[in-house]
């Protein structure tokens, strides 16, 4: 009967002891805090820049469909065999300015960061089609 008594007792002595055992743990690692520059931008942060800038980007990209608007005209009146070729280029001019037009609302809704990679391919695109514009406009005064 003593022996049971020691079992039990035992037991009942150990139980809490085990039981805690998993509630000992080390102590975790602390994580560095993260960067300031890859914290959420708040939208007042560089608003007025890129409001700035994507206004002056739709008013060039305004500007660049009446230059295409003006070069489909002189199409109209060129010759034949040259008309053909010219429309398909103006075509192909058109499509990358709608194709322009259609990012823009991106731009606009980007986060600071995406906004930055986005301004600069933004810049890029509208040079080309600027200089490609113009290469177009003077094939059409020959």
């Amino acid at each position: 009967m003593k022996a049971i008594y020691w079992a039990a007792g035992i037991a009942v002595l150990s139980f809490p002891t085990l039981v805690a055992c998993d509630k000992i743990k080390p102590p975790l690692p602390q994580l560095p805090a993260p960067p300031a520059a890859s914290a959420p931008a708040s939208p007042q942060e560089g608003g007025q820049e890129r409001q700035a800038f994507a206004q002056n980007f739709q008013q060039e990209l305004d500007q660049l469909g009446t230059k295409i608007a003006e070069l489909r005209a002189r199409v109209a009146a060129a010759k034949p065999q040259v008309k053909e070729q010219l429309v398909e280029e103006l075509n192909a001019l058109e499509t990358r300015w709608t194709e322009m037009q259609q990012r823009l609302p991106e731009l606009k809704s980007a986060t600071l960061e995406t906004w930055r990679q986005l301004h600069e391919s933004f810049g890029k695109s509208l040079d080309e089609l600027k200089s490609a514009i113009q290469r177009f406009a003077g094939k059409t005064q020959s």
